[in-house]
C-alpha cells in the first residue's frame, strides 16, 4: 500500500510530464537537421550567430566521444556547453532517454553561470516559437522531458565522487565545466560510465599544471583536445559582432593591468596553462619607481600596523598621507598595552593637529589580535601616561584570511591587498627609500586556485626564502588598502570601535 508521501511524489512527477509534453507538442517543431547538428540546432532554436571557433566546439562534441576545450574568458564557453545538452536531449529518437549531467566545482559556476545559460536559451527558443521543456529555478529540479529525457546539474563533491557515476543509462553526456578545478577522484569514477558509452565535455580555463583536466589536453590523450584564446574572439578578428565576447579594448585592459606575460593573461586571456612566466606580485622596477618618485604629502592620515610574532620579527608602523608612504616606524617589542601605547604615541607625532583621528588597520591574525583589543578598550595606563584609544585612532582588525570583497576575482583578502597595493604603486604611489622594504615587496609569487581566482603564495613559503618574516611590507599593505571610514560592511572580517 502507498504511503502518503509516494502518492504525493507520483502525481507531482504525472504534472511534470503532462507539462513538458503539452510544452513540447505546441510549438514549433525541430528540423531533423538541427537535431542531428548542434551548429545547426543553436542557430535554429536559439537563434545565435555561431562563430568559428565554437563551431569547431559543437562539432567536436558530436563526433568526439571525450572532448577538452582550454580557453580564455569571454568566448562563449558557458553559451557552448548549455547548446550541447539542450542539443544532445533533443532527439527522442536518435538519442532516446539522453541525460545530460552539467557539473562544477562550485555551486555557483552550476547555478550562476551553466544553468543561468539553460535558462536564457530557454527563453530564447520560447520566443522564436519552440516549446522546450520549461527548466526549474534550480540546477537540481532539472529539465524534465517526459519521456526519461533531461538536463540536471548539480555540484561536484570530491568528498564523495562516486556520486557522479550514479548516473546511468545508454545516453549519457557529462558537461564540466571548469574541469581543471576538479580533482582526479571525480575522472576516476566517472570513467566506469565510460563502459555504457558516456561521451565527456570538458570545458576550462586551464589553471592547473597537473591533473585529468591537463592530461586531458596533451598529445597522446584519448580526448580530442581543442584551444580558443580570447585573442580567436569575432570581435577582436572581425569576424562577427557578438555582444558578451572578449573585445580588444578588455584583452588591452588586462594586458595593461596584469601584464602581458603574466599568469593572470596567460590563463585567462591566451587560455594557456601558466608557465615559469612572470609570476611577482610587484616586480623589482615598479617598487624602485615609487621609491623614487616623489609626491606632495596631501590628505588624510592612514596606518597599518603589523605586530611581530615570535623569533626577532619586527612591530612595524606605516604610515600613508594621499599617495605617499612616510619612512616606516618600527615599535619595540612588549606586551600588547606596550605596543599599543607606543604605536599610540608614534601616531601622535604624525597627526598635523590632534582633532586629527586616523585610520589604525592591525594585522589581527595572531598575536596582533591582543593589540587591537586594547585599541578598542576605553581606555589603559601606559608609561606613566593614560590613553583613550578611541579618541587617537579609528582601530581596525584584519584577517588577511577571510574573503576576498571581490571574491570572484581573489581567493582571500592577503591576494586582493597585494594586488590592490600594485594597483596603488601604479597609479603614482610613492614608497620611502627602505632596502628591506624594497627586498620583501619583490618577494610575493602568485598563481590561480582551482577555481581560477588569484593567490599569492603563503607568508611561510616568504619567510622562508627572506630569511624573515615580510613585516615592513605587510604594514606598507594595510596602509594602503582604502577602507571608507564608517562603513562597516566594508570590512568583513573586523570591527571598529
Amino acid at each position: 500500500m502507498l504511503n502518503v508521501t509516494s502518492l504525493i511524489n507520483q502525481r507531482i512527477r504525472a504534472k511534470l510530464k503532462a507539462r513538458s509534453e503539452r510544452a513540447t507538442t505546441t510549438g514549433k517543431a525541430i528540423s531533423r537537421a538541427a537535431k542531428a547538428d548542434p551548429v545547426v540546432y543553436a542557430q535554429e532554436v536559439f537563434g545565435l550567430t555561431v562563430w568559428s571557433k565554437q563551431r569547431d566546439v559543437l562539432r567536436a562534441a558530436r563526433d568526439f566521444d571525450r572532448v577538452s576545450v582550454r580557453s580564455g574568458h569571454k568566448v562563449s564557453k558557458s553559451t557552448s556547453a548549455a547548446v550541447l545538452c539542450w542539443w544532445f536531449t533533443s532527439d527522442e529518437k536518435a538519442r532516446a532517454e539522453a541525460r545530460a549531467i552539467i557539473s562544477a566545482p562550485t555551486g555557483r559556476q552550476v547555478a550562476e553561470i551553466v544553468w543561468r545559460e539553460i535558462v536564457a536559451l530557454h527563453t530564447r527558443a520560447a520566443k522564436l516559437g519552440y516549446r522546450l521543456p520549461i527548466p526549474g529555478k534550480r540546477p537540481g529540479t532539472g529539465v524534465r522531458y517526459g519521456d526519461g529525457r533531461e538536463i540536471v546539474g548539480f555540484t561536484i563533491d570530491e568528498g564523495q565522487p562516486e556520486a557522479i557515476a550514479g548516473f546511468s543509462g545508454a545516453n549519457l553526456l557529462f558537461v564540466l565545466d571548469e574541469a581543471s578545478g576538479i580533482g582526479d577522484p571525480v575522472f576516476e569514477a566517472l570513467d566506469g560510465n565510460a563502459a555504457a558509452g558516456a561521451r565527456f565535455f570538458l570545458i576550462s580555463n586551464p589553471t592547473r599544471t597537473a591533473g585529468a583536466f591537463f592530461d586531458s589536453q596533451q598529445p597522446r590523450s584519448i580526448y580530442r583536445s581543442l584551444h580558443i584564446s580570447s585573442e580567436d574572439s569575432p570581435n577582436i578578428t572581425g569576424e562577427a559582432t557578438i555582444r558578451g565576447l572578449a573585445t580588444a579594448a578588455w584583452r588591452d585592459q588586462m594586458y595593461a593591468k596584469y601584464g602581458r606575460d603574466s599568469i593572470v593573461c596567460a590563463v585567462r586571456v591566451r587560455g594557456e596553462f601558466p608557465s615559469g612566466a612572470d609570476d611577482e606580485v610587484f616586480g623589482a622596477s615598479l617598487v624602485r619607481e615609487a621609491m623614487a618618485r616623489a609626491v606632495d604629502l596631501g590628505g588624510e592620515l592612514a596606518l597599518g600596523l603589523d605586530v611581530a610574532g615570535f623569533g626577532g620579527d619586527e612591530n612595524i608602523l606605516a604610515a600613508r598621507r594621499g599617495s605617499r608612504v612616510l619612512p616606516l616606524v618600527a615599535i619595540e617589542p612588549g606586551e600588547s598595552h606596550e605596543i599599543a601605547g607606543r604605536a599610540l604615541r608614534a601616531t601622535r607625532k604624525l597627526r598635523r593637529s590632534p582633532a586629527e583621528r586616523p585610520q589604525l588597520r592591525i594585522d589581527a591574525n595572531g598575536v596582533g589580535a591582543g593589540v587591537f583589543g586594547v585599541l578598542v578598550s576605553d581606555g589603559f595606563d601606559w608609561d606613566d601616561e593614560h590613553f583613550v584609544p578611541r579618541d587617537e585612532v579609528e582601530a581596525i582588525a584584519v584577517n588577511t584570511g577571510e574573503r576576498a570583497f571581490d571574491e570572484a576575482i581573489y581567493a582571500n583578502l592577503r591576494a586582493e591587498l597585494h594586488f590592490t597595493a600594485r594597483d596603488w604603486l601604479r597609479d603614482g604611489g610613492a614608497l620611502p627609500d627602505d632596502e628591506a622594504l624594497d627586498e620583501e615587496l619583490r618577494a610575493p609569487r602568485y598563481s590561480l586556485d582551482r577555481l581560477n581566482r588569484i593567490l599569492v603564495e603563503p607568508k611561510l613559503k616568504i619567510r622562508a626564502r627572506l630569511g624573515r618574516s615580510p613585516d615592513r611590507s605587510d604594514a606598507v599593505l594595510l596602509a594602503v588598502m582604502e577602507i571608507e571610514g564608517g562603513d562597516d560592511s566594508l570590512y568583513r572580517g573586523g570591527r571598529r570601535r
